[in-house]
């Protein structure tokens, strides 16, 4: 993971943490989440967050340049 990856993860994980707190109803830490198969419940996961992740690193990256 670059800088720019690195960024952009702490840019997603402010977000849903604003998300989060601001819809209590999303409630990731509930125990149905915690019973669920899910590791870690997040509001995005898997390859949608991956390519977020990506596209925001780029952007950064053209901005840098």
């Amino acid at each position: 993971m670059d800088k720019f990856e690195e960024l952009a993860n702490i840019i997603i994980d402010e977000v849903c943490e604003v998300v989060e707190n601001q819809h209590p109803e999303i409630n990731l830490n509930s125990e149905e989440a915690k019973e669920s198969d899910v590791e870690s419940p997040a509001l995005i996961v898997g390859v949608q967050y991956y390519d977020l992740e990506s596209s925001i690193a780029d952007k950064i990256r053209r901005l840098k340049k």
